[in-house]
């Protein structure tokens, strides 16, 4: 045993000493006279020492027991700060904090990571399936009210056709690397890396509350270093994927509240009904997508797809980890699979 150890439960032993002896009904004189009479006796001495060694070790636990509870406290009274990235859930996941009755989180819009990165704080972030989210930013401009707006003064939008046809003309409106700026987004979203971009941009000297910029002003800015992409998720405290979204809140709770809800279990029946925000977007899955159409995804999202693979193997190691921690299982074998076999792509590349 180390040295500081041994110094510890030597003094947990002496203060245990006093109280096997000592009662607050009992003077100590009376102790003295009692244990004097008997003080002979193996047996009496043998019963004792085990007395003793029990209460210090008693001690001593709860000791320990009350520094992690400390611990504890501290760490979910850090405030917390949410990235929320254009079209990765991030109205949801508001929502959803403020429906487990959140106090203390922090949701400044859509910037850029580096603007709001506070080390006294915890940061949460997810991330999406890049041909999810490219998908999803064009039906967003085509279909909420918010994109309909943003693209009214933008006659070359595709918006008359096919979803299908639709989509590929945007994607090669944007593959199209010399339309750049606001009419070259449609006044709208950029799919180029948006998620990278969002964790590497800056937008120092613009002004309190600046967004992440989705209108470039340059090539270099479409492909951003994936290096730093990845870097910045080292500093994220809770991260989730959009892909696997029950499992995210599990692995959020338990990061941010120390515990794990009770739905959070493979052998359990219940379940919880989360937010999901549509923005009158229709149902729509990229896995129905030609062929041609989900390489040309590709072709935007290089430097994102290094990040999501990156950001998919921690979270399900961080799933792996929560796991073994609360001696529960949530990420169940058959959504791992699911999971898996969808994200391929991605996983296996």
């Amino acid at each position: 045993m180390p040295e500081n150890k041994r110094a510890i439960v030597k003094t947990h032993f002496a203060e245990a000493s006093a109280r096997a002896f000592r009662s607050p009904s009992t003077p100590s004189s009376a102790v003295s006279s009692r244990s004097s009479s008997s003080s002979g006796s193996p047996v009496s001495k043998m019963s004792r020492l085990l007395v003793l060694l029990l209460a210090a070790t008693r001690s001593l636990a709860g000791s320990k027991h009350d520094r992690v509870n400390d611990g504890a406290k501290r760490q979910r009274a850090r405030p917390i700060t949410f990235l929320h990235i254009t079209k990765v859930a991030g109205v949801s996941t508001t929502r959803e904090f403020r429906a487990r009755s959140y106090k203390n989180v922090s949701v400044p819009g859509e910037p850029c990571f580096a603007d709001v990165y506070d080390p006294a704080r915890r940061h949460v972030v997810l991330l999406r399936s890049p041909r999810a989210h490219v998908f999803s930013q064009y039906l967003e401009c085509r279909f909420d009210n918010w994109g309909r707006k943003a693209t009214k003064d933008s006659p070359d939008f595709p918006r008359g056709g096919r979803v299908t046809a639709d989509f590929e003309r945007w994607l090669d409106h944007f593959l199209d690397l010399e339309r750049l700026g606001r009419r070259g987004v449609f006044n709208c979203l950029c799919p180029w890396n948006l998620q990278s971009r969002a964790l590497t941009c800056t937008t120092a000297g613009q002004g309190r509350g600046a967004q992440l910029p989705q209108r470039p002003g340059n090539i270099a800015d479409l492909r951003p270093s994936a290096s730093a992409a990845t870097a910045a998720l080292d500093r994220v405290d809770a991260l989730g994927l959009v892909d696997l979204y029950p499992e995210t809140w599990c692995l959020i709770e338990a990061v941010t509240l120390e515990r794990l809800p009770g739905q959070c279990d493979c052998n359990s029946t219940r379940s919880t009904a989360l937010h999901h925000e549509r923005h009158h977007v229709p149902a729509h899955d990229p896995r129905t997508l030609p062929a041609s159409v989900l390489r040309k995804i590709d072709a935007l999202t290089a430097v994102d797809r290094q990040l999501y693979a990156r950001g998919a193997r921690r979270f399900l190691d961080d799933v792996a980890a929560t796991e073994r921690r609360f001696e529960r299982a949530f990420l169940c074998a058959e959504r791992r699979a699911e999971f898996e076999a969808d994200l391929a792509y991605v996983l296996r590349a």
